[in-house]
């Protein structure tokens, strides 16, 4: 390959054939340096969708530059590279497993809070495609890799600060998680999250961006202006991912390390004084590391030597979530059940004893990337990807060794280096959208130093006014995309309004802002439900019985029309069910019925809930149906047999029924969990001294 092909030509001087050239190149670049930074400190959500909202209006501004360039000169340019066929694969699939989905709407936009469906992904396609066809000269790589390391550097800055005294992104927001209050566990305190609100994405991030600064530095072909940003960036990324204690990430860098180190050999042996460097990075990152921190729930040594031990910890529901995928797949083997469904299907394949062992996390996601392919987008989703991750990897390897250009051969064992490290790590965690779009870019940035062919199409002849027609339809519908795709964010700083004020017992307030919600999103089922269920507290606590079943009917309609958008969400069946049951007790009996047609409508969908369980039981004993009650708390206590309601419910049907010596056995089992429990006190006591 020649010296200076990809450094010559007509783009090599940093300027830009058109303004349109421009609009795309910097939007990269904001891309790759407000993307990670970008947060909303003020107002929730905080981390994750004020980043997927700024990709989309970043990319829908890029499409539409992209499209005048192409009705400019009447032609289709487009880069042929050896990922193009693997990725339209990627893409083609991506749509057919939409349609086929179990959840059209799900597949579409994404499980909340996660919005990784294929709607997404498709956005992630796009960066690769407009980054290998515009992204071209020794400049333009050069800006890229300012922004990458600047973002880098201040989010790590951030993520010292916060490891020695908080997380100021925190100070204002009332709500942590997207999806709930309160405050981060004992344990992600410990750990640093800085800009992306988890660990694990920060971690990621970091196995991305550090192998690439790494490759860079020691190469040494490195441009003048980041001769002081470039050490201080590797040594602030190695701190921060120490502060992550995300293991899945050490063991990436470290295949990331080895593979930079195995093709650098030659240039660390002549510069020798990289290994200085390198020791004094390495002894101010353990000087940092050592510091007392605020939060000390383990050391990075004690956390690294847990990496070993898949007995313990975060690993044993790793494992067995893992093994009960591959029934899920078995079911869906070709098409699987679509993207980001996971959730959705999952329930079912549950195994015994999970609620109790692992105290019900969230399980949207297979915790291996692999996996949650073939989970969603099938056997011929998984063939795709492995397609494109076999075709990246090796030709990046091939071009390597033929690369004579010191800094394009920097740059791509950089980029393969992030890219295997990020991969590696993901077989333990999952893809998220606060670091896949970098992924991509990096996958289009290889694209471009390889040898690659120009095609060109043309599709019509100028013609002005013909321009200027398309050009006006063009930015009517630029302008519609970026409304539509601030709705969800604006809508879902109501919802967290909502979730405050309700936290705040502003029920009113908490209406008011979840309507807005719903209104302005419609095709979110927990605005609807989470509104139903602030219009049973509403209905619960009137003490006008007519203006009670109001609410009751109005947060009835509110919960059918949740189940209608989503029948496989669980969540909508049981807290309808819950409403439905407390409206029974207190205000008419019927409603009995609507409760235990709910909770079992959401036990099909998830039969591993105890409190579904134990609620259908309540129900059916204030119909008198005592045997069936007594089976369904029976079955709450499979399942955590610590309930202490389900015993006590137990004693107290049997009590009714005469069967004294099997209702003192319950309420000994239930004082037995709970010494405490007042009300199997008082019944015990009522039997033994009647």
């Amino acid at each position: 390959m020649n010296k200076d092909k990809n450094l010559g030509g007509k783009r090599s001087d940093g300027k830009f054939k058109t303004i349109w050239d421009g609009i795309i190149h910097w939007s990269l670049f904001l891309l790759v340096f407000l993307f990670p930074i970008l947060v909303n400190p003020f107002l929730p959500p905080i981390f994750t969708l004020p980043k997927l909202t700024f990709l989309r209006i970043l990319t829908i501004v890029m499409l539409f530059a992209w499209s005048v360039k192409v009705i400019k000169s009447g032609r289709i340019r487009f880069i042929r590279t050896t990922l193009n066929i693997p990725v339209l694969a990627l893409t083609f699939v991506a749509i057919l497993t939409t349609i086929t989905s179990v959840h059209f709407l799900t597949a579409l936009f994404g499980e909340y809070s996660r919005w990784e469906g294929s709607l997404t992904f498709l956005n992630y396609l796009l960066i690769f495609f407009i980054t290998t066809n515009f992204v071209k000269g020794r400049r333009q790589y050069d800006l890229l890799l300012f922004g990458l390391l600047l973002s880098a550097s201040l989010v790590s800055i951030l993520s010292i600060i916060e490891q020695h005294w908080t997380n100021f992104l925190l100070l204002y927001a009332k709500v942590y998680c997207p999806a709930g209050l309160g405050k981060p566990s004992g344990f992600e305190m410990a750990r640093s999250f800085a800009t992306f609100g988890n660990p694990m994405y920060l971690s990621a991030y970091l196995t991305l961006v550090l192998p690439l600064a790494l490759a860079i530095f020691v190469k040494g072909s490195y441009p003048k202006r980041l001769k002081g940003l470039l050490p201080l960036s590797i040594t602030l990324m190695l701190i921060c991912l120490v502060f992550t204690y995300a293991r899945a990430a050490w063991l990436g860098f470290a295949v990331s390390f080895l593979f930079i180190i195995f093709l650098s050999l030659r240039d660390i042996w002549a510069n020798k004084k990289m290994v200085l460097v390198f020791m004094g990075m390495a002894l101010i990152c353990a000087l940092f590391v050592n510091i007392p921190s605020k939060y000390s729930a383990y050391t990075a040594v004690q956390r690294m030597t847990s990496i070993v031990q898949i007995e313990e910890g975060s690993a044993v529901p790793r494992l067995k979530m893992w093994r009960q995928t591959l029934p899920l797949i078995a079911d869906r083997p070709f098409l699987g059940s679509g993207a980001d469904t996971y959730k959705l299907v999952f329930p079912k394949y549950k195994p015994k004893g999970w609620v109790i062992a692992f105290r019900q996390p969230l399980l949207d996601k297979a915790h291996n990337d692999f996996l949650q392919v073939a989970a969603t987008m099938g056997l011929l989703g998984l063939a795709a990807y492995l397609w494109f991750l076999g075709t990246f990897f090796l030709k990046g390897i091939r071009t390597i060794s033929q690369t004579e250009h010191d800094y394009e051969k920097a740059l791509l064992i950089g980029i393969i280096a992030g890219a295997l490290g990020y991969v590696v790590q993901l077989q333990f965690n999952f893809s998220h959208l606060s670091v896949a779009p970098l992924f991509w870019l990096f996958a289009g940035l290889a694209c471009t130093i390889q040898e690659n062919r120009k095609w060109e199409w043309k599709i019509f002849r100028k013609s002005r006014r013909l321009a200027w027609i398309i050009y006006g339809a063009s930015g009517l519908i630029v302008l519609l995309l970026i409304v539509c795709s601030l709705i969800p964010l604006i809508a879902d700083i109501y919802f967290s309004k909502a979730l405050n004020y309700q936290h705040e017992k502003r029920l009113d307030e908490a209406i008011s802002c979840y309507e807005r919600a719903a209104s302005l999103y419609p095709l979110e089922e927990l605005y609807l439900y989470s509104l139903g269920r602030a219009y049973s507290t509403k209905a619960l606590s009137a003490k006008d019985p007519e203006y009670a079943r109001l609410y009751i009917i109005l947060a009835a309609d509110v919960f059918n029309r949740s189940q209608k958008l989503n029948p496989w969400d669980e969540n909508a069946f049981f807290y309808a069910g819950n409403m439905y049951l407390r409206a029974g007790k207190v205000l008419d009996k019927g409603m009995f019925d609507n409760a235990i047609d709910a909770y079992n409508r959401g036990l099909k969908l998830n039969p591993t809930s105890a409190d579904a369980y134990l609620n259908l039981g309540v129900a059916l004993a204030y119909q008198g149906d005592f045997e069936e009650a007594i089976s369904e708390w029976e079955k709450t206590l499979v399942i955590d047999p610590g309930k202490v309601d389900a015993h006590y419910n137990i004693g107290w049907v049997y009590e009714r029924i005469g069967l004294l010596s099997e209702a003192k056995k319950a309420y000994r089992r239930a004082l037995k969990i709970n010494p405490s429990y007042t009300d199997a006190k008082k019944a015990l006591k009522r039997l033994q001294n009647p």
